[in-house]
């Protein structure tokens, strides 16, 4: 279970890049753009992009999705967040927070084509749950 869950939606800043790893796992990688608007308080206008990094986990190793995570498309992502960290040659300790992406969802294919409005034909990825073996019952017996 995590307790920290991010939601957005942004548009991604280029092609995805796809690593292979050993057993036939793979991680997809990509980094969504998202804008954030706000008026000051003299009532002008602000904006802010900030540029997210994601991975997509794929246990299957076939890695079909990254074929439409393509630079301009519009993108709905739900995830948790995940710090890593390392040493530099000089020394210095780095790090860096991405997000584990959970469910995935194309909304637009592009700025170019012209249409923001959500489509259902696009694929959508959702990470199954993980069964560690606990149960709680037959719903009968929860008690809400």
């Amino acid at each position: 279970m995590t307790l920290d869950r991010y939601q957005f939606i942004g548009r991604l800043g280029k092609d995805a890049e796809v690593k292979q790893l050993d057993g036939g796992k793979a991680v997809i990688k990509f980094s969504v753009a998202v804008t954030e608007k706000w008026k000051d308080k003299n009532g002008e206008k602000k904006e802010k992009t900030k540029r997210i990094d994601c991975d997509l986990w794929d246990n299957s190793g076939k890695a079909t999705v990254a074929q439409y995570i393509r630079k301009g498309n519009e993108i709905y992502i739900e995830g948790e967040p995940m710090a890593r960290g390392w040493l530099t040659d000089a020394g210095e300790v780095k790090t860096a927070l991405s997000v584990r992406v959970k469910e995935i969802q194309l909304l637009s294919s592009g700025k170019s084509q012209g249409q923001n409005e959500p489509r259902t034909d696009y694929p959508t990825y959702k990470e199954e749950p993980q069964d560690f073996g606990t149960s709680m019952g037959d719903a009968d017996d929860l008690p809400f």
